[in-house]
């Protein structure tokens, strides 16, 4: 991004850890490498495993909930996460509700207290500059995958 060095953000596939924004790093936990934070055990009463759900464990249910698999730009949504900063990211819109609602249950379970600084961009590093109203953003399906850019 402009000079300085881009990292992957959360949920995004990896190789290296390296390729990650601190603190994720590349862990494999649904089967594919994907820029991920491994957390301390959080409480969940509804498990019966005496609350030992990791942060981790909410970090890989909403992963696998992003599906990004396409033919047409029309079963394409744009959803955000947040990784010190909002990266928009193309979701197939049929997808986005169950991903948004576990990647809010992870964010609730797990907050954010890195105190790390970015700027908002699309998952194809776009810079979308902060003002009111944001910048519009669509998703296309690029090569069989939903992916995010401003419009």
């Amino acid at each position: 991004m402009d000079g300085a060095a881009a990292c992957f953000p959360l949920f995004h596939d990896c190789a290296l850890d390296t390729e990650c924004c601190a603190p994720n790093r590349c862990l494999n936990i649904t089967g594919t490498p994907k820029c991920q934070v491994e957390g301390p055990p959080m409480p969940d009463a509804g498990s019966g495993d005496g609350g030992a759900t990791a942060c981790a464990d909410l970090a890989a249910r909403a992963a696998a909930l992003l599906v990004k698999d396409c033919t047409m730009s029309d079963q394409c949504a744009v959803t955000t996460v947040y990784n010190c900063c909002t990266v928009y990211t193309g979701i197939r819109a049929d997808a986005k509700a169950a991903f948004e609602s576990a990647q809010a249950a992870h964010d609730r379970a797990c907050p954010d207290l890195r105190g790390c600084q970015c700027q908002d961009h699309t998952e194809t590093n776009e810079l979308v500059p902060m003002q009111q109203p944001p910048l519009p953003v669509s998703a296309t399906c690029d090569l069989g995958k939903c992916a995010a850019h401003q419009k």
